[in-house]
């Protein structure tokens, strides 16, 4: 029977091979990358030697081990911590200026910033339009609501209540409904456009 599976969120290290980064991927690789004359790099993986070309990026995977990846796929893979715009939620006080940016998904920030605050601001940057037309400029729809749920959660775990367990029941519930739309869309060919 097929089923479908969920990549497991994963924080892994990885070096871009720009060319001339031979001693920071030597460091990174622990020694074991090698590079010839023509500017490719050599990395043994667990499958055999492959061969990473100029943007490849390197990753270290979890078990230590370590293999290239074609940008492409890295970028629509990995988010880029440094990247300013992954920020599309912040929490904080009302009327206070200062709030925290946390990247979607970081439920650990999200559990240590409401256990340590007194939380009553949220703002979460929706995005625009689909991704394929304007690129990656907010949180998803289905990504928001597990926010909201984490929240609830932190509050439930300090002032548990029956009420509380159903809301973040019927808000996972409605984020495997919002999963179950993107698998329809998707295998009619209209996941990321504006269209039915």
């Amino acid at each position: 029977m097929t089923k479908q599976y969920t990549k497991k969120p994963v924080t892994i290290e990885a070096v871009e091979w720009n060319g001339d980064n031979i001693e920071e991927l030597t460091i990174f690789t622990q020694g074991k990358a090698e590079f010839d004359l023509s500017k490719k790099l050599i990395i043994p993986t667990l499958e055999g030697d492959h061969i990473a070309n100029i943007g490849d990026y390197i990753i270290k995977g979890i078990k230590g081990e370590f293999y290239p990846c074609k940008p492409d796929i890295f970028k629509a893979t990995y988010e880029d911590p440094d990247k300013d715009i992954e920020c599309y939620l912040a929490l904080g006080q009302k009327d206070s200026k200062e709030m925290i940016s946390i990247p979607h998904n970081d439920f650990s920030r999200i559990r240590k910033f409401v256990d340590n605050s007194n939380l009553n601001r949220i703002e979460i940057d929706l995005q625009s339009a689909p991704i394929s037309e304007v690129g990656v400029d907010g949180m998803q729809i289905d990504d928001a609501i597990l926010v909201i749920a984490e929240i609830i959660k932190t509050f439930n775990s300090k002032f548990p209540c029956r009420e509380n367990s159903i809301v973040i029941t019927k808000l996972e519930e409605a984020h495997l409904w919002c999963l179950k739309r993107k698998i329809d869309r998707e295998k009619r060919g209209v996941e990321g456009k504006n269209i039915k």
